[in-house]
């Protein structure tokens, strides 16, 4: 089987796929070297390539950051993520004329949440709520204040979150982000199995996956016109087609 896998890697070579470790890559007997480009595609070492389905597009690099194994995926230069999280949306996202959102690094958003057009969230803020006001920067109240003694925290009400008046204000967290107010900021109660905000976490996933239904009608309706007479773009629109059916199934299971 290794010696297979290494005829199909020397293959792909010739193509002109650029791998560094031959003997370290294996590709699986199902997959078609046709869907595979030969235009600026790296596989790095430790990478198992495997499904009849896979399909890799010019300019793709495989395992640059480390190994990976890649089974019935379709793969383009640049891969978008979905998360339960809502960043923007498809009906004005997809016209590419919204502004910005920005997220900094060393944070993160607990989901379900939506974030509006034109937010503005810097880095190591952790965002548990909805982000509605767009055109918003979220700031620290004051740095040097981070450290605050747990009692304190809980009951101070510059620990609440404060939504702006209007859009183009600035949006001020204190030193400890509370989804909820200064409680939930500092200590409270825990019940395991108690689940809180039910309505807006319900309402979240609905609005979510009704996105994702509108996504595939727009790839079906608008961007197949822009895959025709490329064989390798068709697959890969096929590819996306098929990913986009299946998601909002995996999350309607989930929700």
């Amino acid at each position: 089987m290794h010696s297979e896998s290494r005829a199909r890697v020397k293959r792909l070579v010739q193509k002109g796929v650029a791998i560094p470790n031959p003997h370290s890559v294996f590709i699986g007997e199902k997959v078609s070297l046709d869907r595979i480009a030969g235009d600026g595609v790296v596989i790095y070492p430790g990478c198992k390539i495997l499904g009849q389905k896979t399909l890799i597009m010019p300019g793709a690099r495989l395992g640059y950051e480390g190994p990976v194994t890649v089974e019935d995926c379709q793969i383009g230069p640049n891969q978008d993520k979905a998360t339960p999280s809502l960043i923007g949306d498809v009906p004005r996202g997809v016209m590419l004329n919204q502004p910005p959102i920005f997220l900094g690094g060393q944070g993160g958003l607990v989901g379900p949440v939506r974030v509006e057009y034109g937010m503005v969230i810097p880095a190591g803020i952790v965002c548990r709520t909805d982000l509605l006001n767009g055109s918003n920067l979220i700031l620290a109240q004051d740095p040097s204040r981070q450290c605050v003694e747990p009692q304190k925290r809980a009951h101070s009400p510059q620990l609440a979150l404060r939504p702006p008046a209007r859009r183009g204000t600035s949006l001020r967290l204190g030193e400890c982000v509370g989804p909820y107010g200064p409680e939930a900021a500092g200590f409270t109660s825990f019940s395991p199995g108690i689940y809180w905000h039910i309505k807006r976490r319900a309402i979240n996933n609905i609005n979510y996956i009704a996105n994702l239904v509108a996504l595939r009608r727009w790839y079906l309706e608008v961007r197949s016109l822009f895959f025709r007479g490329d064989s390798m773009a068709e697959m890969l629109y096929e590819g996306v087609l098929d990913k986009l059916g299946g998601c909002p199934r995996i999350e309607v299971s989930r929700f």
